[in-house]
Formats: C-alpha cells, structure tokens, sequence
C-alpha cells in the first residue's frame, strides 16, 4: 500500500547550536507521522557539513555525544533552551518520525557545543509532509 502524504511545508531557520532550540512548528497533533526533508550548508570547527553532519569532527565539536558533529536534530517538546527534555531525534537530510500523545512544538538544532565554531554557508530549509 502507497503512503500518501499532505502538501509539505516549507520552513526556513538559522544553524544554531543544540540546547538554542528553533521553533519549526507551533505543535504537531498526537500521533502524527511526519516526513521531513533538510537542506543546508555549514562548517563546524571549519570542516564542511549538510544536515547529515561530519563524522570526522573532534568530539568535544559535539552537544550531544550520540549523533555526529554538525547534524540536524529535531525535538518534540520541551523548550528551545533545554536540551534535556522532549524526544530529541537526528533529522539528517531525511527522517520519518511519530509523534507522542499530546499536542508538542517541534523544534531544529545543529548537533555542536557552543564553544565550537559554527558558521552558516546556507540557510537551512525543511519540507515537513504528514501522513494521511
């Protein structure tokens, strides 16, 4: 059986670094499936990155330790100052994710530690489709 997919949304935002959360919507209805595509360029610590990050960056480059240095992150829930609550998930340049119960804002960040340097080439775009 084929998914079919809503009309996507568009949504720009600036590269900042994770725990400076960017509000990307205002909420997503419980129990949705959503597709989300990014593009984007910029350079961590002067390495070169699109929203799949750069495996090859010092450690210490990273916020947070599970994903790679300069990847798009996503999160459902929370604030954009906390890094410690709501589902955090890699975005990438491609991701499905669900939703939980409840109505959550969903917000990007760019997996890299405030002291590393983060500069954007590109602004970065997301295409959010729901299954329907």
């Amino acid at each position: 059986m084929k998914q079919h997919w809503s009309a996507a949304q568009v949504v720009q935002i600036d590269a900042t670094p994770a725990g400076h959360w960017q509000k990307v919507l205002d909420f997503v209805a419980p129990k949705s499936v959503l597709q989300i595509e990014a593009t984007g360029e910029w350079t961590v610590g002067g390495l070169d990155c699109s929203p799949d990050g750069v495996l090859v960056a010092p450690a210490e480059s990273r916020a947070l330790t599970d994903y790679p240095a300069g990847t798009l992150l996503g999160k459902l829930g929370g604030s954009t100052s906390g890094s410690k609550e709501g589902t955090i998930f890699a975005i990438g340049s491609y991701c499905i994710v669900q939703s939980a119960d409840g109505m959550l804002p969903l917000f990007a960040a760019v997996n890299v530690s405030p002291s590393a340097a983060l500069t954007v080439v590109k602004k970065i775009e997301l295409r959010i489709t729901e299954a329907e």
